[in-house]
């Protein structure tokens, strides 16, 4: 579970970087999809 839990602290310290860093929307876009796959990779373990 701990594994999880810092995995999780990561995606969210990512997505706070994400919405107050002036990041390039491409870039941006790339953080979201690669969110969006770890998140499914978890759900299905």
């Amino acid at each position: 579970m701990s594994k999880y839990k810092s995995s999780f602290g990561i995606m969210i310290n990512i997505i706070m970087l994400a919405h107050f860093m002036p990041v390039i929307k491409k870039q941006q876009i790339l953080f979201c999809y690669f969110l969006n796959e770890d998140i499914m990779l978890i759900v299905k373990i």
